[in-house]
């Protein structure tokens, strides 16, 4: 089997998968395979989790909700119950500096359920880098020390501005 393009030293101990048509080893996978059970494993609720455990709620929103919700992304005009399902946890929340103000504080790496830990993980093979980082909330505001941070501002309830990347 090593002539049929399986990579040197490769002889045939362990069983083929087709795959898409393509004949591979298991070991080919094992990379990704380890990539998605840590990031699994380590990222906090996913967006799709939050939607689905509101599923009810959300079947309600307007499509340009819905949409930003998928996007991880708070936009103007989203009450809370949205920004939750969309960002998840704020890590920290402060009152605004007007009257009716409250800010949502995102830290990516900080304690907040959507944040999860901030962690990096790379490989390489054959000369093919992967790698990635996690953490969600994250943004353009103040830094704190290595964690970015990012805020979202309410005002009578409903967004009024954010800065939260996802």
């Amino acid at each position: 089997m090593q002539g049929e393009g399986y990579g040197p030293g490769f002889d045939g101990a362990a069983e083929l998968c087709t795959f898409g048509g393509m004949k591979v080893s298991p070991w080919s996978a094992a990379p990704a395979l380890a990539f998605a059970l840590v990031f699994s494993a380590c990222s906090g609720p996913s967006t799709m989790s939050r939607i689905n455990a509101n599923r009810a709620v959300y079947n309600t929103w307007p499509p340009e909700i819905k949409d930003a919700v998928l996007a991880q992304k708070a936009i103007p005009g989203m009450n809370p119950d949205m920004v939750r399902v969309a960002l998840g946890k704020p890590t920290e929340v402060v009152p605004g500096a007007n009257p009716g103000e409250e800010v949502w504080i995102y830290r990516r790496g900080g304690a907040g359920e959507g944040s999860g830990p901030n962690m990096q993980l790379g490989a390489s093979i054959g000369g093919i880098q992967v790698g990635g980082g996690n953490g969600g909330g994250g943004g353009m505001g103040a830094a704190q020390g290595d964690e970015d941070t990012g805020e979202v501002l309410f005002k009578a309830g409903l967004v009024v501005r954010s800065n939260v990347i996802p």
